[in-house]
């Protein structure tokens, strides 16, 4: 009976320890993998009559990479140029289910930047990408291996009359992706 017990007691500890440690793996992988994520901190004002938003972002963007980086990327998705055959496209589909995708026409200049800093240096940028959904930031100095920078932005956004995921129809506001999002950085540059 001694053998037993003291068997039950000895896979206890072991169980313990094994939960002990999993979560202590489990916890601290968490506390690494959240110092190293993007922060943003976004104050926005959202004017209902006008169908815009005014906002003020700041990133704050840890380089996980081996490689220094003198810029860093955002993707602008409310300021996306459409194809005259993309167009076409969106209006056929559309036609199918008899909606309209933008009833005041396709988004022109929806996304309009005031200003990009780094600390009080003012930053250059400019917008790329065949659709114009591309912002590129250049740093005031390039951000090495493990070193982060704090990039703020001021901008209006305007919402334009569509259905789907970015737009306003009747009492409806649906603002996914209005903000900049920073794109991802690897080993094989940003994406």
């Amino acid at each position: 009976m001694y053998g037993q017990s003291q068997s039950k007691v000895n896979r206890h500890h072991r169980l313990c320890y094994v939960f002990v440690l999993t979560m202590s793996l489990f916890f601290g992988a968490r506390d690494v993998f959240a110092a190293e994520a993007p922060r943003y901190d976004i104050d926005a004002v959202i004017n209902v009559a006008e169908k815009s938003i005014t906002a003020h972002q700041k990133v704050t963007f840890t380089n996980r990479t081996s490689k220094a980086t003198d810029a860093i990327y955002f993707h602008i998705y409310p300021n996306r140029r459409y194809t005259p055959s993309e167009k076409a496209f969106f209006l056929r589909y559309a036609g199918y289910f008899k909606v309209d995708p933008y009833p005041d026409g396709f988004p022109q200049d929806a996304f309009q930047i005031k200003d990009v800093r780094q600390d009080n240096s003012e930053l250059t940028f400019s917008v790329e990408g065949e659709d114009k959904t591309i912002l590129k930031v250049v740093l005031a100095k390039p951000l090495g291996p493990g070193e982060s920078v704090t990039v703020s932005m001021d901008f209006t956004v305007k919402i334009p009359h569509a259905y789907g995921r970015f737009g306003f129809n009747e009492h409806v506001l649906a603002l996914s992706r209005w903000y900049p999002i920073l794109s991802v950085y690897d080993e094989n540059g940003w994406k």
